[in-house]
């Protein structure tokens, strides 16, 4: 085999190496698209469950009037009614386990002042 030919195979080698280089940077590319997709959709359900949970602890009974429908005209109200049911019974069990703990002799701020804010916890699970 002559030295041309060998060099005309590292070429081929080294071509398709390339390709399978450009082929994983395109996959890994993807990948951190979908994952910063779905850190963005998770802050929205975030920021939307701690809207809910502040207009429920303050008495605003309106947003369960609110229609949800996307631009293709798709009702997403009868999930979002549900969304906020889910969270009123969970603010209720929280303000009960508060209520018991009160009952107890424990009061709510010296878990406050101990521990940050021992019955809000940022992300719980609304």
């Amino acid at each position: 085999m002559s030295d041309l030919d060998k060099l005309e195979q590292e070429l081929t080698r080294l071509q398709q190496k390339k390709q399978e280089i450009l082929e994983k940077q395109k996959q890994l590319e993807r990948k951190l698209k979908e994952e910063e997709r779905k850190a963005r959709t998770r802050s929205l359900i975030l920021f939307a469950e701690r809207v809910i949970a502040h207009s429920l602890q303050s008495g605003e009974e309106g947003i369960l009037n609110l229609k949800i429908v996307d631009a293709q005209g798709k009702d997403y109200t009868p999930y979002f009614q549900k969304e906020v049911q889910r969270i009123r019974e969970k603010l209720s069990q929280t303000q009960e386990q508060n209520q018991n703990q009160n009952q107890e002799g424990e009061t709510h701020s010296f878990f406050a002042e101990s521990q940050g804010s021992f019955t809000e916890q940022p992300n719980a699970d609304l």
